[in-house]
């Protein structure tokens, strides 16, 4: 699973921690940092962070913590059935 932010400030390094929710936030996975200008009259700088998390189990709920900050977030990852078709 890719997970993707924005910041307008840069930072020396993208990880984020996670879990399954109700455990303590033990995985880390970390990422790139992309550089973007906005082609407004203004030229924003912005900053795209992505990581990409592994290890993932379907259908179970996870919290999550990006490193340089408190923000937190849960998610639930799918139950997923591919299937085959002739």
């Amino acid at each position: 699973m890719m997970v993707t932010w924005v910041t307008f400030a840069y930072t020396n390094y993208t990880m984020v921690e996670y879990n399954k929710a109700g455990f303590p936030l033990t995985l880390q996975a970390s990422g790139d940092i992309t550089k973007f200008t906005d082609g407004g009259s203004e030229h924003r700088v912005l900053y795209i962070h992505r990581v990409k998390l592994t290890g993932l189990v379907p259908d179970q709920m996870y919290g999550k913590n990006h490193k340089w900050g408190s923000y937190q977030v849960k998610f639930k990852t799918w139950l997923w059935f591919p299937f085959l078709t002739n």
